[in-house]
């Protein structure tokens, strides 16, 4: 809690001095806000104004809807940029060195994403349990090929392992087509002495890499469920509902309780009980889903059956 405390006072500083240069210059002063999306100072700001709390507020990670993004390996691409703009990162050398981070992350993304290889070689250089060699077995898979960027996303798959397999293989590419171009003389078959094969990532955009690509398929279906989220704020409660962990497994025994005592009509009123996380209130959102879906499909059966 120290550190959230700290990091506090710092955004409070640094709009205080913010609107102290603008008044002095008769300006209208921006404030530095930090969204739920891009900070957990975010989150907590946004919770105690919003929602306020009946006891200690506790800054846990599941209070973020957004937590697979705040990483800390990629806090410098969320927020320095954001504080060069309100005129807080003023080092040159920091935003030239954040830009060349971004440079090379993208461009080893962009590298592995362009490699391919079929299913039963990366099987056969990695291992089958490793590499998804499990696939083969299936009709017609032997035959697909996969991008490194999509053997890297497979749970047991490090980034060190695939940069390692595709130095390889390029490096017996480039054996195969010297011995082709010495015995046949062919120009085309020629190679390419300052060809640059793959390195191992710098260890400053390592971590950034592997994180990007393991996790890109939540951080994708994360923003559809706070997509729906947001559109369902008005949807209401059925009026009947069951607050228990037998139907809603996921909710805290705290939210459980809250949830039983407020009794919300519409989602919007439960997002603004204190205590319930957006996680669980996009869990009770599918949870609805279902049971509305459920007694639609009831009602239509029943109007068919006395059409009859």
């Amino acid at each position: 809690m120290t550190e959230y405390l700290s990091n506090l006072q710092h955004l409070t500083g640094a709009n205080a001095g913010r609107a102290a240069f603008a008044a002095k210059h008769n300006e209208a002063a921006n404030p530095f806000i930090l969204g739920r999306d891009e900070s957990y100072i975010g989150v907590l700001i946004d919770d105690l104004v919003t929602k306020g709390t009946e006891e200690p507020y506790r800054m846990f990670t599941s209070r973020a809807e957004y937590r697979i993004s705040l990483r800390s390996d990629n806090a410098d691409l969320r927020l320095t940029q954001k504080g060069a703009l309100f005129g807080l990162v003023n080092d040159d050398a920091r935003i030239s060195a954040l830009e060349s981070r971004e440079m090379l992350i993208e461009s080893r993304i962009k590298e592995l994403r362009e490699f391919k290889l079929f299913v039963r070689e990366w099987a056969y250089r990695g291992g089958n349990d490793v590499m998804g060699g499990d696939a083969i077995d299936r009709k017609g898979r032997e035959g697909v090929k996969k991008s490194a960027e999509e053997i890297l996303g497979m749970p047991h798959v490090t980034l060190d392992a695939v940069e390692k397999i595709i130095a390889d293989v390029q490096n017996e590419r480039k054996g195969r087509q010297k011995r082709l171009s010495t015995s046949t003389g062919d120009e085309k078959h020629d190679v390419d002495e300052n060809a640059v094969f793959m390195q191992p990532s710098p260890v400053s955009i390592f971590d950034t890499v592997e994180a990007t690509i393991k996790y890109q398929s939540y951080v994708d279906r994360q923003s559809k469920d706070m997509e729906s989220w947001r559109r369902a704020q008005g949807v209401k409660l059925p009026a009947d509902i069951v607050y228990d962990h037998e139907t809603l497994p996921s909710l805290s025994k705290e939210e459980i309780e809250k949830l039983n005592r407020f009794r919300p009509n519409t989602f919007a009123e439960a997002s603004a009980i204190s205590g319930l996380t957006p996680q669980s209130l996009v869990f009770l959102y599918h949870h609805v889903s279902k049971i509305n879906k459920s007694r639609d499909r009831l009602r239509s059966n029943i109007s068919e059956k006395l059409s009859i």
